[in-house]
């Protein structure tokens, strides 16, 4: 069995690389890479970019020796380009899943 725990929270306060690290250095096997603080159009997730900076994470991850695993049923996290941020609160059901590769 494999403990894994989410980006979630310390991804906000500490950044998601630093996380990964935290993540690994409390002991867990795994980090659940948490998406809904990149919802927003501005987000790297949603630029150009973004394949380098996954790249990065992930080389991150690698040099650390922790998997970037699934640690819960997939959450209704979803939105169009030019909706603005999720609030967490969905009102109707998504129209199109959130992808953060194009």
């Amino acid at each position: 069995m494999k403990l894994v725990t989410t980006t979630g929270r310390l991804d906000a306060r500490f950044g998601e690389f630093e996380a990964v690290r935290l993540i690994k250095e409390t002991g867990f096997d795994g980090f659940d890479y948490a998406m809904y603080q990149n919802m927003d159009d501005n987000s790297i997730l949603m630029s150009d970019d973004y394949k380098k900076y996954v790249n990065e994470l992930r080389a991150l991850a690698d040099s650390v020796n922790i998997e970037c695993r699934q640690a819960h049923a997939p959450f209704p996290i979803a939105k169009q380009k030019g909706e603005g941020v999720y609030t967490g609160e969905a009102k109707r059901p998504p129209r199109a899943p959130f992808r953060s590769l194009r």
